[in-house]
């Protein structure tokens, strides 16, 4: 709805298109996004602003329709170019797997070579199973109970660094297991969420992609995240300094997490974890939300760039993917 100030004219306008995805497990992504986002959805792509297409949700472990980019250029409001199109991109893959032309990328996984502040909107992946349901009793308990310094467990692939992560497990204040064996712990003596919600930090390297999703399950748990990898750009990171929250390191920097995270002082380790909070509930229980806002802002500061005629773009981005950004 406008705002104060605002005419209805100059409101952002977000349309869904009505084709249903192919991929299965998000049949039901665009209903869940018109009852999230009900106040500024229309039903009419003409009067729109943005457009979320849904014909290119169809990648199946990153294969997609190659007749993706024929099906977004038939869409009557593309209009050749893809202005204003919003392509949501939930695979592992770090790149899109079909032609966009100009359209902006609202995406889980992409590598800050890829990233252009103030147009793209980096996005969380979503918590899975407990992370998603624990309390806030829980997290209450928890403040004072969180003895091991740090945590990970997963699957533990070859060609990662979980590996080296395992080599870090002391079974007293570290604990770094792998689920498919290896390492010197046992993964079937910790329960996961009990770790979690046990640990101080809890380490988010990187999976079958530039991604996993012990990052938002880290948030959600309340445990200051531990981010191993060069490359990624952190979701919402044009609004978010994520060095306010987490730890980020090198991926040649993992023999060296013991000692990286003990010389943080524990006072600054209370700031950060009061700071994880407030991003949770402020930016993370509603991620589609958040990413809204943030492209009407942009929008906004469009306009208002254009009414003073200094051709402003997109507005509100920058903050480098790294872990800068507004605030």
């Amino acid at each position: 709805q406008p705002r104060a100030g605002e005419t209805e004219a100059s409101a952002l306008r977000l349309y869904i298109d009505t084709p249903k995805p192919a991929t299965h497990d998000m049949e039901r992504w665009p209903t869940c996004m018109r009852q999230t986002l009900r106040a500024g959805v229309t039903d009419e792509a003409e009067g729109a602003c943005l457009v979320i297409p849904t014909v290119n949700i169809n990648c199946e472990w990153d294969v997609c329709d190659p007749a993706t980019h024929s099906r977004l250029r038939a869409m009557p409001s593309w209009r050749g170019t893809g202005h204003n199109h919003i392509i949501w991109d939930y695979i592992d893959h770090h790149t899109i797997k079909y032609r966009t032309d100009e359209a902006l990328f609202l995406k889980t996984s992409m590598r800050l070579s890829d990233y252009r502040p103030g147009f793209d909107l980096p996005a969380p992946l979503l918590p899975n199973g407990e992370a998603a349901r624990v309390s806030p009793a829980e997290l209450a308990a928890a403040r004072g109970r969180r003895s091991l310094l740090a945590s990970f467990k997963g699957v533990c692939q070859s060609s990662s660094r979980r590996p080296q992560l395992a080599k870090l497990h002391n079974g007293r204040d570290l604990i770094m297991v792998c689920t498919n064996g290896g390492g010197r712990g046992s993964a079937q003596h910790w329960d996961y969420k009990t770790l979690m919600l046990s640990s101080v930090f809890s380490v988010a390297p990187a999976g079958n992609g530039l991604h996993s999703f012990r990052l938002a399950e880290a948030i959600f748990f309340g445990s200051i995240p531990v981010i191993v990898d060069d490359e990624v750009t952190l979701p919402f990171c044009s609004v978010l300094d994520w060095r306010r929250f987490s730890v980020r390191i090198r991926q040649s920097q993992v023999s060296q997490l013991p000692q990286l995270l003990r010389a943080i002082p524990p006072a600054e380790v209370a700031r950060m974890q009061t700071r994880l909070a407030e991003v949770k509930r402020k930016y993370f229980l509603f991620p589609f939300n958040t990413a809204m806002a943030i492209l009407h802002l942009r929008v906004r500061e469009a306009q208002r760039a254009a009414a003073k005629g200094d051709g402003g773009g997109g507005g509100g981005g920058g903050g480098g993917g790294g872990g800068g950004g507004g605030e």
